[in-house]
């Protein structure tokens, strides 16, 4: 970070104070750098919507009034004003201005469907959908067009062969997710228990998803869909800017008006500027399941309330849980952040359906780090990411002169040599080749150079350990994910008790209160009313449903994971996936079941005629890498393949 104080918009743009919206907002901060294309094209197009500060470009509103809130955030020339543009329900009007493929390709993406999430919690409740990712949050399926995927010819020749390989994974669409259970529902739980599966999806997993605003609680606030990510929230979810129109006391609210993003992107609180997207914005969501969000920080999930506060007092909750300090990510610890490894397509998508993580992750660590024996552009495509059992081969992939159409709006950098290639044939936007070593440019501003292996190797900078490790042992790299042995330690979090109580007053006399709680997937539906499609959260939604999750740990750890094999046919960290033991309360306050666990269809996995018990294991990237190999005596354990 570097200090400075935050530029206001009447300050570079005096024609600005003209418009009624400056009234009110006359301290805001600009929303990008008063020299930036972006903040010229907002002022260019200001004056042609009637606003000289160009505020409804992305917000609408009545740019004429300067005393009634409600008629300056009104309805004005038939629009309704936004505010939080990014939303996905009105970024094709905002955002889409600008970024049209973006925003086309946002319905389609992983952050969106939750797809993934949703068939682990069907496999745990009993293998509802098989290995099939049938549904997701909202209908949705891929263009009729397979050149409408965002990417090289020879990226989307490589997605072909891979549906191919998992078609219940690369699906063609997805059908909305079922409802839960209503309150005139509830007397069909006794005779199919797996119905509750519903409420929990809706109630637990999906408050993540882009389009709605999600669970207010300290570090997980966030805007909704291009907002969730490129507007900052403070953990503490206050605005900590220089308007004094907008509550300082009241959570909910970005840190600041700016976006954030590139390195050219500055982003200024309290006379500290930062440029790209901070690991933080990503942990509002990325701190359950695998928890790489927190693992890449070096945060482990724990019980207890210690260490303590500055005031001696317990650690304030984070994400509603508590921590304690493990060893950081080595990427963490230099300076990067998520962007810095996933691509656009990772995280945006490429406007086909990808239903798990494995199959939205385009990198691999040999797109940048090689092996021993070749450097990047001396591998070819595929290489770490085979979906089979043996490792890649072809000719070399060779480097990229160009990045993607589409994120040429980010920060260009000097194509030196060539842009890196991911395992799957598209450019990477930041990491280049120089001679033979590659320069990684940060979005925090960093320019990293780093050696291959093979250089080390001709160095004779790698240690003895490491040579036998990596090739005196060639099956390591053949069959084994990198992180497999670089990985310094995985969350693990064995078990967990699950009790959806179904209680209601009118049905058990000894209970005070009927249980209830708010359901994510509906409160997102409900922004597809024309009423409701402007709005910047849910609050106030009367998306309540019957039946109140709690749920506690079994078992927590982090030492040496055991391993499996993933859906790449690579040996790889495994964490426990969805593995409830579920409690279940009637209507009438009794137990339906009792610390149960679900089996899987008979004859599933070996499973026979009374199935498996349908509790999983996930493959991992733990996203805690260390330059030192922390795991040489590992039993491969088998375990079904997931893509």
């Amino acid at each position: 970070m570097i200090s400075a104080a935050a530029d206001k918009l009447v300050d570079h743009f005096p024609e600005a104070a003209a418009s009624g919206c400056m009234a009110c907002h006359g301290d805001i901060e600009l929303i990008r750098e008063a020299d930036s294309g972006m903040m010229k094209q907002i002022m260019e197009l200001g004056p042609s919507m009637g606003d000289p500060a160009g505020c409804v470009v992305c917000h609408r509103g009545n740019p004429n009034e300067r005393i009634d809130k409600e008629i300056a955030h009104g309805t004005f020339a038939g629009e309704a004003f936004y505010a939080d543009p990014g939303s996905p329900w009105v970024n094709e009007q905002t955002c889409g201005q600008c970024h049209p493929t973006q925003v086309r390709v946002q319905w389609q993406s992983l952050m969106m469907t939750e797809a993934g999430k949703i068939q682990g919690v069907c496999w745990a409740f009993g293998s509802l959908t098989g290995y099939n990712h049938r549904w997701a949050n909202y209908a949705v399926e891929n263009p009729a067009d397979p050149g409408a995927r965002l990417g090289t010819d020879a990226y989307r020749a490589y997605m072909e062969r891979l549906t191919e390989i998992e078609p219940d994974v690369f699906v063609s669409k997805h059908e909305p997710l079922p409802d839960a259970l209503g309150y005139d529902d509830l007397d069909k739980l006794s005779d199919d228990p797996t119905l509750a599966a519903f409420t929990y999806i809706r109630q637990e997993c999906q408050r993540c998803h882009h389009a709605v605003k999600g669970r207010q609680e300290r570090g997980d606030f966030r805007g909704m869909g291009c907002s969730s990510c490129h507007i900052p929230y403070g953990n503490e979810g206050f605005y900590e800017g220089e308007d004094k129109s907008i509550p300082h006391d009241k959570t909910g609210h970005m840190l600041v008006h700016s976006i954030q993003g590139t390195r050219e992107a500055k982003v200024t609180v309290h006379d500290e500027t930062y440029s790209g997207i901070p690991v933080e914005t990503c942990t509002t969501c990325h701190d359950r399941g695998k928890r790489i969000g927190v693992s890449f920080q070096g945060l482990m999930e724990s019980p207890y309330h210690a260490p303590f506060a500055a005031d001696g007092g317990d650690q304030p909750a984070l994400h509603t849980k508590h921590y304690i300090a493990m060893e950081q990510d080595v990427h963490y610890q230099k300076g990067m952040t998520c962007q810095d490894c996933h691509t656009s397509l990772d995280v945006h998508g490429d406007g086909f359906l990808a239903a798990a993580n494995l199959a939205s992750v385009q990198i691999e660590c040999s797109d940048c780090h090689g092996t021993p024996e070749k450097y990047p552009w001396e591998l070819p495509l595929g290489y770490m990411d085979e979906f089979a059992m043996s490792p890649a081969d072809g000719s070399p992939r060779g480097t990229a002169t160009d990045s993607l159409p589409h994120t040429k709006q980010g920060s260009p950098v000097a194509v030196r040599d060539g842009l890196l290639l991911t395992a799957r044939g598209n450019p990477y936007e930041n990491v280049v080749r120089v001679g033979d070593e590659i320069l990684v440019h940060t979005a925090a501003g960093k320019d990293i150079p780093m050696k291959p292996l093979k250089k080390l190797v001709e160095e004779k900078s790698i240690s003895q350990r490491g040579m036998v490790s990596m090739m005196g042992v060639s099956k390591h790299l053949d069959r084994m994910e990198c992180y497999t042995c670089h990985s310094s330690w995985t969350p693990q979090c064995y078990g967990c008790h699950v009790k959806i109580d179904y209680s209601q007053k009118d049905k058990c006399p000894e209970c005070n209160e009927s249980k209830e709680n708010f359901d994510w997937v509906a409160a997102g539906r409900k922004h597809m009313e024309a009423a409701h499609a402007a709005d910047p959260g849910e609050s106030g939604y009367d998306t309540i449903i019957p039946g109140k999750i709690t749920e506690q740990r079994s078992y927590l750890r982090w030492e040496e994971p055991m391993m499996g094999i993933n859906g790449e046919g690579r040996v790889t960290p495994l964490a426990p996936g969805c593995q409830p033991s579920v409690t279940l309360i009637g209507q009438d306050g009794k137990p339906i079941l009792l610390n149960h666990i679900f089996r899987t269809a008979p004859g599933t996995e070996g499973g026979g005629d009374e199935g498996q018990l349908a509790i999983d294991m996930s493959p991992t990237q733990p996203h805690t890498t260390t330059r030192t190999p922390v795991h040489a005596n590992h039993v491969t354990h088998p375990t079904r393949r997931l893509a």
